[in-house]
């Protein structure tokens, strides 16, 4: 079987390391030229970030994310809405991702 990936984000890459993974020969169309590294970051909880390393599993390729232990919500003025004391969440940068992704991936699959 042989399957077409439209888009080299986080949810492409990640689909073709998934089914490279069963053995399914994968290709990745990306519109832009070059690793598509724009937006900032996001928490992910530990399921995501263990999902993520077993995709490297049996390389040293690394996921660079930093635990987050409080989350605070607040207004344009500064006032605080929300406090919440955070669990087995990290805050994980785009482009970290996307690059740790790309390392996972043949790089003539991916096709600009």
């Amino acid at each position: 079987m042989k399957v077409v990936i439209i888009g080299g984000g986080i949810a492409g890459l990640t689909m073709g390391v998934f089914l490279r993974k069963q053995n399914i020969e994968v290709v990745v169309n990306e519109r832009a030229i070059g690793m598509p590294i724009q937006g900032q970051a996001f928490l992910m909880h530990s399921d995501g970030i263990l999902t993520l390393k077993e995709l490297a599993a049996g390389t040293n390729i690394q996921l660079e994310s930093n635990f987050i232990d409080t989350y605070s919500l607040n207004r344009p003025d500064g006032e605080e809405i929300m406090h919440l004391h955070l669990k087995s969440w990290q805050l994980v940068k785009r482009s970290s991702l996307i690059r740790f992704l790309y390392s996972l991936f043949p790089v003539a699959q991916i096709k600009e």
